[in-house]
């Protein structure tokens, strides 16, 4: 009898240990994350590690391709800390524009395009407006093993940036219903990841003005912010008030449903980036400063970790 009561024992203890419930507890909150940083390409994984961030924002493959997507022993590297306490790690997930480098990009849509496909960005070479509202091309994004979000999702990243949602804004004079074709998209995504992993997080980035609808809120776990502050004329240079006032109402609807926002401004002097960290902390956001290229890992000289 003391033998089966001690092998019961220790049953429990090993499924305390690997039950999806005390897993899931050691996941930090998205709302607890007060540093967080933004890497998009010649990610370094051994620098990622030795960081201090409570969140990194990374892509799926350090060059974005497929055959370099990062490994889920990669990413379990990058979710710890060099104290050994745990890190969000999140991956970039465009959905508003198709990228020629991805996967999922043919050859023969350089000369026969897909319906859904639309121009060129010509700031960003390569990327592709979308109808994003196209089932084909909502079917590249989710829905099945081969997909993106399933991708990012199997490799055990904590959630996906859905970038690219504010794509609403360049359809919506000759397409009203556009910003609830975007708002319905995003639901959708979350629903989907939410189902095959509980607790993963979809956090999108821009847009704000979806936030003014509560189903939208819902659905989303916290928001990036690009050119809060600086950029929307140019790099460097400061935004207007009334710009600034703008998106920052929208975006304290987020913050107001528990929703944190993440501020990204691309400016490098010192005094600028002191002022980004100074006025984003006081708003009650979360900020960085970088590149536009986000090539790299930038320790704003002192003013995060």
């Amino acid at each position: 009898m003391a033998r089966n009561r001690i092998s019961r024992y220790w049953i429990a203890v090993v499924f305390c240990a690997v039950s999806p419930a005390y897993l899931a507890a050691q996941v930090p909150s998205l709302s607890g994350a007060t540093s967080w940083a933004y890497w998009l390409s010649t990610i370094n994984v051994s620098r990622v590690a030795r960081s201090s961030f409570d969140l990194v924002i990374v892509d799926y493959s350090s060059d974005g391709s497929q055959a370099h997507a990062f490994t889920p022993a990669e990413i379990a590297r990058m979710q710890r800390k060099p104290d050994g306490s745990r890190r969000l790690v999140i991956a970039y997930l465009s959905i508003g524009e198709a990228e020629d480098y991805r996967y999922y990009w043919q050859p023969a849509w350089q000369q026969n395009r897909p319906g859904w496909l639309d121009r060129e960005n010509p700031s960003w070479p390569g990327n592709l407006k979308v109808h994003y509202w196209d089932p084909a091309w909502q079917s590249i994004i989710f829905g099945s093993p081969s997909s993106y979000l399933d991708r990012i999702v199997s490799a055990g990243f904590d959630g996906a940036m859905l970038d690219i949602v504010d794509a609403y804004e360049y359809f919506v004079d000759g397409r009203p219903q556009a910003p609830v074709e975007m708002k319905s998209f995003v639901e959708r995504i979350s629903r989907y990841a939410k189902a095959r992993h509980p607790g993963f997080l979809i956090v999108p980035q821009n847009g704000e003005t979806l936030l003014d609808d509560s189903v939208y809120r819902d659905a989303i776990d916290g928001v990036v912010k690009e050119d809060l502050y600086y950029g929307m004329r140019r790099d460097g240079v400061r935004n207007s008030r009334e710009a600034t006032e703008y998106s920052r109402s929208f975006l304290e609807m987020a913050t107001a449903a528990g929703k944190p926002v993440f501020t990204v401004d691309y400016v490098h002097r010192k005094a600028q980036v002191a002022d980004v960290f100074a006025r984003s902390r006081r708003d009650g956001f979360v900020p960085y400063a970088a590149r536009r290229a986000l090539d790299s890992l930038t320790v704003n000289r002192g003013w995060d970790p």
